[in-house]
């Protein structure tokens, strides 16, 4: 494996997509945003509201939102959960439009569950989390370091910055493929968006 074999999985924003800003409901008491199992604690009527200060109504498979949760429409999970071997949750939400109406499809929130710690520490440069040591709240410049990626990994959340989740080629190419629409892929090497 070698390092050009990973991205950073984001939602793309575009013009005419959404952006989920504010959370409706019964707001969720663990975020899914750091890998740890939360579908025990997610709320059964939680969704998420489209942007107020943002235009855009057309829900992507790969939804952007101020949560950092890979958000996702229904056609994405099902591929996801196909796709994935690793311990992943997928919680249910609703998407609210600008007028505060629930669209009728659910969408979810997917958890890839646990941690790989596999940033090369020596060659990448961010900026340390003052709350959690050894965690970054941004990196200017990501590297891995492949030796600590186990044969066959094809998504993981960043051990020293959960809330991103990297994805092997292989998955960013099938997802290519059935062109789903939102999906982004940072490459190694550089800043994380």
């Amino acid at each position: 494996m070698l390092e050009t074999d990973f991205f950073i999985l984001t939602a793309r924003r575009t013009p005419s997509s959404c952006l989920l800003d504010t959370d409706v409901g019964d707001p969720p008491l663990s975020p899914p945003a750091e890998g740890d199992p939360v579908q025990s604690e997610w709320p059964k009527s939680v969704g998420f509201r489209m942007s107020d200060s943002d235009p855009g109504l057309v829900v992507p498979d790969f939804i952007n939102n101020a949560f950092r949760f890979l958000m996702v429409s229904p056609r994405a999970k099902a591929h996801l959960e196909k796709s994935l071997q690793q311990p992943t949750e997928y919680l249910q939400f609703a998407v609210i439009d600008h007028k505060g109406r629930k669209l009728k499809e659910p969408h979810f929130v997917v958890n890839i569950v646990g941690r790989l710690d596999c940033a090369d520490a020596k060659t990448s440069k961010g900026d340390p989390d003052s709350m959690n040591p050894g965690w970054f709240d941004y990196y200017e410049e990501l590297h891995l370091d492949v030796k600590k990626i186990p044969a066959g990994t094809r998504i993981f959340r960043l051990g020293t910055r959960p809330c991103l989740i990297l994805v092997h080629r292989s998955l960013k190419d099938e997802l290519e493929t059935e062109k789903f629409t939102g999906a982004g892929f940072v490459p190694m090497g550089g800043p994380e968006e």
